[in-house]
């Protein structure tokens, strides 16, 4: 994004990490725009046999280390085998030729949720896993996971 907007990639890392802002709002937004704008409404006839789509995808993505939330060894997709690496999980919608990713969280594994000091440094505050929402006690405020769950009844 950074760099189709022509800024430094920094910059915009610094923005989403370090600055108060408003995930839940912007995301609630982005997922009521889509339903106005490229979603047909309720009883709308359909522009293909198909319809409108959801879907589910992880994304596993390769880490070094041990800081990164959620890292640890577990099945890396873009590796396809078992290897240090983070995993994402999106939610996302599909209609004739759109498509848009409407919302998205970080997986983080049983060993990271039994480890509270763990959490607390990578600034895990709650996560879901298993449909059983957790608390890491005296996590920072970096807001990783706050969602309880996908919101499957928004889009």
């Amino acid at each position: 994004m950074a760099l189709a907007a022509g800024a430094c990639v920094r910059s915009l890392q610094l923005l989403l990490s370090q600055h108060d802002w408003d995930e839940a709002g912007l995301r609630n937004a982005m997922q009521r725009r889509i339903a106005q704008e490229h979603l047909p409404a309720p009883g709308e006839p359909r522009i293909d046999a198909v319809g409108v789509v959801g879907w589910i995808d992880e994304t596993g993505v390769a880490k070094k280390g041990d800081k990164t939330p959620g890292v640890q060894r577990q099945y890396c997709g873009s590796t396809g085998k078992i290897d240090n690496c983070v995993v994402t999980v999106h939610l996302a919608v599909g209609y004739g030729t759109f498509n848009n990713i409407v919302d998205s969280d970080l997986y983080v594994p049983e060993g990271w949720i039994q480890d509270a000091k763990r959490c607390k440094e990578a600034g895990i505050l709650r996560v879901c896993l298993s449909n059983q929402v957790r608390d890491c006690p005296g996590a920072g405020q970096a807001g990783l996971g706050q969602r309880d769950a996908f919101r499957l009844d928004r889009v």
